[in-house]
């Protein structure tokens, strides 16, 4: 028994002809008859009487056809307050952004957020990517901001943007040499510092670096953010890969080495749970946090650059 048999069974009630309620259902005749001739035998009674015409409804179909109304009419209200959820914006939402992320998106789209006129009330936590993708599927988050893929089934990723990876060395020791055309083979391993463990950004630089994830006695320092492995570099004590927003050329520019074209990349998304109803938030949200990056990050999302997938 399918949803579409009990639309046939009601429509050919209503019109009590096979060629008219056809018609108002958008099939063939032969499509809508079979499909009531299956029904009647998976039931094991006729629903019609095909001997008058026009055709009226069994005794047994008369109770079939009632509850049948009834259960099309509950679904009906059903799909009525799907379409109204998704449609719906305005609300409060509990969103989880990572913290290699959250000093470099946060600053750039909250003070505009926080003026909109939509209706939405946005509670924002930092939070690890292993811990925001538990708290979306048991609900405590509504949507993640975090680096992807995160490859979870039961999670859907909304890509926003690209964001390339920088080299950050002091001028006078790793980053000595040119200052475009690096090739990742070409970073020395003994002077890497790295985020603590439990930040997938580590785990991008390692695999950048073509590190063997188990063998840390060259690794000198680690640091819980990327603002305090730029203060050990500047101090001379290595270098490190930074995301391109946590750059500031106006300061730092000697401490900035480029990568050859095409230049690695972290891509950045919104990730909600397969279940989460609010397409029309999604794609505000979206449309906010990308209308604040720089248009280079938006045509890398195209597939030009190359995502570093771990």
């Amino acid at each position: 028994m399918t949803l579409q048999q009990l639309r046939y069974i009601l429509a050919l009630d209503e019109h009590r002809h096979f060629s008219a309620a056809a018609e108002a259902c958008f099939v063939s005749q032969p499509t809508l008859t079979m499909q009531v001739k299956k029904l009647e035998e998976s039931l094991g009674f006729q629903l019609f009487d095909r001997q008058v015409h026009p055709i009226v409804p069994t005794p047994m179909g008369k109770g079939f056809i009632e509850r049948a109304g009834q259960i099309m009419s509950q679904v009906i209200d059903l799909e009525s307050w799907v379409n109204h959820e998704q449609d719906v914006i305005e609300g409060a939402y509990r969103v989880g952004i990572i913290p290699t992320l959250a000093p470099y998106v946060l600053p750039r789209v909250l003070p505009d957020l926080a003026k909109n006129t939509a209706g939405v009330e946005l509670t924002l936590t930092e939070v690890t990517s292993a811990r925001m993708l538990e708290q979306l599927k048991s609900g405590d988050l509504d949507v993640g901001i975090l680096v992807t893929p995160v490859d979870e089934e039961s999670i859907r990723e909304i890509p926003l943007y690209n964001e390339p990876f920088l080299i950050f060395g002091h001028p006078d020791g790793d980053a000595e040499g040119p200052r475009e055309g690096w090739d990742p083979a070409d970073l020395p391993a003994d002077r890497l510092l790295l985020l603590e463990e439990g930040h997938c950004f580590r785990d991008q630089m390692l695999a950048l670096c073509s590190r063997d994830r188990s063998s840390e006695s060259a690794v000198r320092y680690e640091s819980g953010s990327i603002a305090s492995l730029q203060a050990l570099v500047r101090a001379g004590m290595g270098y490190t890969l930074i995301p391109e927003l946590a750059a500031d050329p106006e300061h730092d520019n000697a401490f900035l080495r480029h990568f050859k074209s095409p230049a690695p990349v972290r891509e950045v998304s919104l990730v909600v749970h397969q279940s989460f109803p609010r397409e029309r938030f999604i794609a505000w949200l979206r449309d906010a946090i990308r209308s604040h990056m720089p248009e280079a990050y938006r045509i890398a999302s195209s597939g030009r650059r190359v995502r570093w997938r771990i």
